[in-house]
Protein backbone atom coordinates (compact mmCIF):
# COMPACT_ATOMS: atom_id res chain seq x y z
CA UNK A 1 0.00 0.00 0.00
CA UNK A 2 1.61 3.37 -0.88
CA UNK A 3 1.19 6.06 1.39
CA UNK A 4 0.38 9.72 0.15
CA UNK A 5 1.08 12.19 1.47
CA UNK A 6 -0.09 16.13 0.07
CA UNK A 7 2.43 18.56 -0.93
CA UNK A 8 1.47 20.85 1.54
CA UNK A 9 1.62 18.30 4.18
CA UNK A 10 5.16 17.33 3.17
CA UNK A 11 6.43 20.98 3.22
CA UNK A 12 4.61 21.07 6.87
CA UNK A 13 6.79 18.18 7.67
CA UNK A 14 10.10 19.97 6.62
CA UNK A 15 9.26 23.00 8.23
CA UNK A 16 8.70 21.21 11.38
CA UNK A 17 12.00 19.40 11.33
CA UNK A 18 13.94 22.63 10.62
CA UNK A 19 12.21 24.55 13.11
CA UNK A 20 13.38 21.74 16.00
CA UNK A 21 16.64 21.10 14.82
CA UNK A 22 16.95 25.06 14.86
CA UNK A 23 15.88 25.26 17.90
CA UNK A 24 18.15 22.70 19.40
CA UNK A 25 20.63 23.69 22.10
CA UNK A 26 24.13 23.30 20.76
CA UNK A 27 26.31 24.80 23.45
CA UNK A 28 27.03 21.28 24.61
CA UNK A 29 28.27 20.07 21.56
CA UNK A 30 30.03 23.79 21.10
CA UNK A 31 32.19 23.84 24.12
CA UNK A 32 33.45 20.51 23.52
CA UNK A 33 34.41 21.34 19.87
CA UNK A 34 36.40 25.12 21.13
CA UNK A 35 38.52 25.34 23.60
CA UNK A 36 37.12 28.58 24.19
CA UNK A 37 33.26 29.26 23.59
CA UNK A 38 31.57 32.12 25.24
CA UNK A 39 27.70 33.33 24.70
CA UNK A 40 24.92 35.27 25.92
CA UNK A 41 22.95 38.22 24.98
CA UNK A 42 23.62 42.36 24.49
CA UNK A 43 22.36 44.95 22.90
CA UNK A 44 19.05 43.01 22.05
CA UNK A 45 20.78 40.33 20.16
CA UNK A 46 23.07 36.94 21.33
CA UNK A 47 26.74 36.22 20.51
CA UNK A 48 28.62 33.80 20.16
CA UNK A 49 32.65 33.29 20.07
CA UNK A 50 34.15 30.24 19.58
CA UNK A 51 38.21 30.17 19.23
CA UNK A 52 39.70 27.25 17.93
CA UNK A 53 43.18 27.79 19.60
CA UNK A 54 44.26 29.72 23.30
CA UNK A 55 47.10 30.19 24.76
CA UNK A 56 47.52 27.85 27.28
CA UNK A 57 48.70 30.43 30.27
CA UNK A 58 45.10 32.40 29.61
CA UNK A 59 42.49 31.57 32.05
CA UNK A 60 39.29 31.10 30.48
CA UNK A 61 36.97 32.21 33.37
CA UNK A 62 38.99 35.31 33.35
CA UNK A 63 38.48 35.79 29.47
CA UNK A 64 34.61 35.19 30.22
CA UNK A 65 34.47 38.05 32.64
CA UNK A 66 36.31 40.22 30.74
CA UNK A 67 34.16 40.04 27.40
CA UNK A 68 31.38 39.86 29.81
CA UNK A 69 32.42 43.43 31.13
CA UNK A 70 33.43 45.11 27.90
CA UNK A 71 30.18 44.46 26.31
CA UNK A 72 28.01 45.44 29.63
CA UNK A 73 30.46 48.75 29.42
CA UNK A 74 29.65 49.26 25.38
CA UNK A 75 25.88 48.17 26.66
CA UNK A 76 25.76 51.19 29.13
CA UNK A 77 27.49 53.21 26.88
CA UNK A 78 25.64 53.03 23.52
CA UNK A 79 22.33 51.52 24.15
CA UNK A 80 18.76 53.12 23.13
CA UNK A 81 17.08 50.40 25.17
CA UNK A 82 18.74 51.51 28.18
CA UNK A 83 16.94 54.91 29.66
CA UNK A 84 20.74 55.53 31.54
CA UNK A 85 22.64 54.66 28.89
CA UNK A 86 25.24 57.88 27.56
CA UNK A 87 23.90 57.92 24.40
CA UNK A 88 20.02 57.46 25.51
CA UNK A 89 20.96 60.35 28.21
CA UNK A 90 21.87 62.75 24.96
CA UNK A 91 19.46 61.95 23.25
CA UNK A 92 16.78 63.21 26.19
CA UNK A 93 18.88 66.25 26.41
CA UNK A 94 17.30 69.42 25.34
CA UNK A 95 19.39 72.13 26.86
CA UNK A 96 22.25 72.83 24.30
CA UNK A 97 25.20 72.37 27.30
CA UNK A 98 27.81 70.10 26.90
CA UNK A 99 27.79 66.24 28.13
CA UNK A 100 30.70 64.66 29.13
CA UNK A 101 30.63 61.35 27.02
CA UNK A 102 32.98 58.38 27.44
CA UNK A 103 35.95 57.82 24.98
CA UNK A 104 34.55 55.13 23.11
CA UNK A 105 31.08 56.56 22.26
CA UNK A 106 33.00 59.58 21.14
CA UNK A 107 34.69 57.75 18.73
CA UNK A 108 31.40 55.73 17.11
CA UNK A 109 29.70 59.35 17.24
CA UNK A 110 33.16 61.10 14.92
CA UNK A 111 33.31 57.85 12.62
CA UNK A 112 29.60 58.00 11.96
CA UNK A 113 29.86 61.61 10.75
CA UNK A 114 32.81 60.89 8.94
CA UNK A 115 30.89 58.24 7.34
CA UNK A 116 27.82 60.68 6.58
CA UNK A 117 30.25 63.16 5.30
CA UNK A 118 31.82 60.65 2.85
CA UNK A 119 28.25 59.52 1.73
CA UNK A 120 27.12 63.21 1.10
CA UNK A 121 24.50 62.30 3.76
CA UNK A 122 23.14 59.03 2.66
CA UNK A 123 24.13 57.52 6.10
CA UNK A 124 23.19 59.53 9.01
CA UNK A 125 23.07 59.22 12.56
CA UNK A 126 20.09 61.13 13.59
CA UNK A 127 18.08 58.43 12.07
CA UNK A 128 16.73 57.23 15.39
CA UNK A 129 12.92 59.40 15.35
CA UNK A 130 12.62 57.42 12.06
CA UNK A 131 13.17 54.79 13.83
CA UNK A 132 10.74 54.71 15.67
CA UNK A 133 8.25 56.26 13.70
CA UNK A 134 8.28 52.92 11.74
CA UNK A 135 7.86 51.24 15.47
CA UNK A 136 11.76 49.70 14.84
CA UNK A 137 13.15 51.38 18.01
CA UNK A 138 12.96 51.69 21.84
CA UNK A 139 9.84 54.02 21.36
CA UNK A 140 6.56 52.13 21.81
CA UNK A 141 4.56 50.50 18.68
CA UNK A 142 2.69 52.59 16.97
CA UNK A 143 -0.71 51.37 16.69
CA UNK A 144 -1.05 53.10 13.18
CA UNK A 145 1.40 53.03 10.39
CA UNK A 146 2.99 56.27 10.02
CA UNK A 147 1.03 58.50 6.46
Amino acid sequence: MKLLIPRRGTWFIVCLVFLFYGCQNQSESNQKDYPFYHSGFTEGTSFHIKVSQLPETLEIDGLKKDIDKLLNRIDHQMSTYIDDSELSLINKNISSDWLPISQGLYEVIKEAQDISHLSNGAFDITVGPLVNLWGFGPAPDRATPPS
